[in-house]
């Protein structure tokens, strides 16, 4: 059925968008019927109809409801300047007024970590004025924790929707580059996102599929696994839209993705 391929979770919504999950292939003994023989279920949202759609047609490609939110440059500068960066795992203590939603500049989906996706908000661009050099919030830095309540949490988003000063535990990025060939099999992950988002989250990796056969090839550290974040598919990048639909229509997959760098 359409629900194990694609859902919206309930009570996760942020800005316009919900949490999205996407299965690409087949795993945990589920069957999925192909999303084009269904109709858009009639309680979905237009953002979860652009999904469907896409699903149904991975040619059309919708363009993102919101901007991407990358700071200037292109992907490949950014991570090579990501990349270049000396570790880092900081607290950052940042002033609001009580009412300033920072969930804004986090890419989030249901129990994975926050990815800084954008550093224009203002709580946070007055704290990176002051702040170390080696202490500033990056694009693409993790946010482990939110005044002491891990960020996969639901409780540390809420803490961000109305955030007064707050304290975050911030951690830098390390990058993974995977090249995969689907070789006829299903992708073999399932997927979650926010419709704004400009990653897609890694929520499970099934037993069958492309990416469990590479996984079986690689070091640990070059398999893919739950909790990663794709940032970039083919060149595609700063939509979840956009990648997911350049992940669903090749067969041959080069990747760009990220996680918290070991300290």
């Amino acid at each position: 059925p359409l629900s194990h391929s694609l859902r919206p979770r309930s009570g996760t919504a942020r800005r316009a968008g919900r949490t999205m999950f996407l299965c690409c292939g087949v795993g945990g003994g589920h069957t999925r019927t192909p999303a084009n023989s269904l109709p858009p279920p009639p309680e979905m949202s237009a953002y979860a109809q652009i999904t469907h759609h896409l699903w149904s047609d991975p040619a059309e490609v919708v363009e993102p409801l919101h901007p991407d939110k990358h700071a200037p440059g292109t992907h490949s500068e950014l991570v090579k300047a990501a990349a270049a960066r000396p570790k880092r795992h900081f607290i950052a203590k940042l002033h609001g007024d009580g009412s300033s939603d920072l969930t804004g500049a986090l890419d989030m989906a249901r129990g994975s970590l926050l990815r800084v996706c954008s550093v224009d908000i203002a709580a946070i661009m007055g704290y990176n004025k002051t702040a170390p050099k080696d202490e500033r919030i990056e694009v693409g830095d993790f946010v482990m924790s939110v005044q002491g309540v891990e960020s996969t949490a639901p409780k540390a988003a809420e803490l961000l929707r109305r955030a007064g000063d707050v304290e975050l535990e911030v951690r830098c990025p390390s990058f993974v580059q995977i090249r995969l060939e689907k070789r006829g099999l299903p992708l073999g992950l399932d997927l979650s996102f926010h419709m704004s988002s400009t990653s897609l989250v890694v929520a499970k990796v099934c037993d069958k599929g492309a990416v469990a056969v590479r996984n079986k090839d690689v070091e640990v550290e070059e398999r893919i696994r739950v909790g990663d974040f794709i940032i970039s598919a083919n060149g595609e990048f700063g939509s979840a839209i956009k990648m997911q639909a350049e992940i669903l229509r090749s067969e041959t997959l080069e990747l760009e993705v990220c996680r918290p760098s070991v300290l």
